[in-house]
């Protein structure tokens, strides 16, 4: 009877729970349905809003206005409410016409109005009424810059500030983090990590449209996982009063760029050598040093001959960037001379001592293998070295963005992108082969925004970040120690692959032979 008693509450505990459970999700769907403010989740669009009146400050409801987008050829229109004001959310970066129509009146062109990533642009429609000219044409002023619509402060660089600049960046990475410094509220630790407003590092949040590209395995941001600075359309930097939407105290959104109805291409070439830079202090030569960035863009509509015209409506960009890193390690270290390997160790014999001399037969064969491991002095009259070495370290970098933007109508529109990057550095070990590391980065992300009412309107986004890393050594241990001829060892105790697995080595680097790092993100947003 107990048991029965018993089955019958735990199922009428579970029946209330869900019952329970699916009463809050009806509150809350219900509560975001009837609510007219903007319910977002990192959103990197824009808007324009502002308010209809006439020449006395009158309101006007009823106005029809039509944001033209001069990009992409397309239109969206809603209408002011009574108190005469207006929104269009989810809006683009890029550049705009506003038109206000209302009977009575002569049509309201307002021209040049450019709206940034995550930027609000508030314009007030003034209306005149209706005489011999049926329009008057008028162009936004800078006070659209201005932000009056909360207390937030940051801000932005478009993609000629970040390209264009005297910066040096693109010297050591193709990533766009190097272009940061642009902005006044970024500061860098000595290990590099960028925080923003006197916050900590881990204090910061970083996104490409809207997918987080923060580092789980530590704080700050995952260093090549954006897109190339060529395919970057922005970068806001929000240092103080974030909205809670990004849940840190600074927020780095950038904004990649889409394809227009015009046809649009680039090529880019940066070379740095060391044709002009001194020789480094106490060797007799000029450290080798050479970089190149290389690359290019292409964006456009859509246009396959006799199959698909894409004008207006289906836009693509693409971009690609490679760079070739040729640098060295500057090495001097004392190493074994010639008669200390035959056994002569009179160099090395205090003054006033009777020289030490080994016997040839009396050198064991373990000494003679790792000697094979140090090179012969290649310099003399120094003091502390007599061995100088410039350790080519060479890297490679290949990285390529698509995307994808559909308008399906004014109510709907949506984009992919894609990008890749691999990256293959060296790095020098004293004495030994170089580590040979590599970064795969790829990210993809899709977006759909769908307008269900002028006042209600949707957002769907997903996204990944994938980071794949290893490091690579050409010494196997097992391989080593056999060849070192030591006694008494257990080859099988000792690591097949890398001889570094786990370890720091003289240069204090530590890595794993493989880490990944994963980012998945699906947003829906109801505004």
């Amino acid at each position: 009877m107990y048991d029965r008693i018993r089955s019958r509450y735990c199922r009428f505990a579970l029946l209330a729970t869900a019952t329970t459970r699916a009463l809050s999700l009806i509150l809350l769907i219900a509560l975001a349905l009837g609510s007219a403010e903007k319910i977002l989740a990192q959103s990197t669009f824009g808007s324009v809003r502002g308010i209809a009146q006439d020449s006395s400050g009158a309101l006007l409801p009823d106005t029809q206005l039509t944001l033209h987008s001069l990009d992409e050829n397309t239109d969206r229109k809603v209408k002011s409410d009574t108190d005469g004001n207006f929104t269009f959310e989810n809006v683009k970066a890029g550049s705009y016409s506003l038109q206000a129509d209302i009977d009575g009146f002569a049509a309201k062109v307002i021209n040049g109005v450019t709206v940034a990533a995550r930027q609000d642009v508030r314009l007030t429609v003034v209306m005149t009424v209706a005489a011999q000219t049926s329009t008057v044409d008028v162009i936004a002023g800078g006070d659209q810059l201005i932000n009056s619509e909360d207390a937030t402060l940051g801000d932005s660089k478009d993609n000629i500030q970040m390209t264009q600049l005297p910066l040096n960046n693109r010297a050591t990475t193709t990533s766009p983090l190097g272009a940061l410094g642009l902005s006044p509220n970024v500061q860098q630790d000595s290990q590099g990590n960028i925080a923003l407003g006197g916050a900590s590092s881990s204090m910061v949040n970083f996104s490409v449209d809207g997918i987080s590209t923060a580092n789980v395995r530590q704080n700050g941001a995952l260093q090549d996982a954006y897109p190339s600075q060529e395919g970057i359309s922005a970068v806001k930097v929000t240092a103080f009063n974030n909205s809670a939407e990004f849940s840190q105290v600074g927020d780095v959104t950038f904004t990649t760029k889409n394809g227009t109805n015009n046809i649009h291409g680039s090529l880019f070439e940066y070379l740095q050598n060391q044709a002009l830079d001194a020789n480094p202090y106490g060797f007799t030569g000029k450290a080798p040093k050479k970089f190149n960035t290389f690359g290019g863009s292409l964006s456009g509509p859509v246009i396959l001959p006799h199959l698909y015209n894409g004008q207006n409506k289906t836009f693509f960009f693409f971009d690609y960037e490679g760079n070739r890193r040729t640098t060295a390690a500057l090495q001097q270290f004392l190493v074994p001379t010639q008669a200390d390997r035959n056994g002569d160790l009179t160099d090395l014999t205090p003054q006033g001592q009777t020289p030490v001399i080994i016997p040839q037969t009396k050198i064991s064969a373990t000494a003679k293998a790792l000697l094979n491991y140090y090179p012969l002095p290649n310099v003399s009259g120094q003091n502390g070295f007599n061995y100088e070495n410039f350790q080519s370290t060479p890297a490679r970098t290949d990285g390529a963005d698509v995307r994808i933007d559909q308008t399906f109508g004014s109510k709907n529109s949506a984009y992919a992108r894609f990008s890749r990057k691999n990256i293959t550095s060296q790095f020098a070990n004293p004495f030994l082969p170089n580590d040979v590391d590599s970064i795969h980065n790829r990210s993809l992300l899709v977006s759909d925004t769908y307008t269900v009412t002028p006042r209600l309107l949707n957002e769907f986004r997903f996204g990944f970040t994938n980071v794949t890393t290893s490091v690579g050594f050409p010494i196997s241990g097992a391989s080593a120690l056999q060849q070192l001829n030591l006694q008494g060892v257990h080859i099988s105790q000792h690591p097949q692959r890398d001889i570094h697995e786990g370890q720091a080595h003289a240069e204090g680097r530590h890595r794993r032979p493989q880490a990944t790092v994963h980012r998945y993100r699906a947003v829906p947003s109801v505004g």
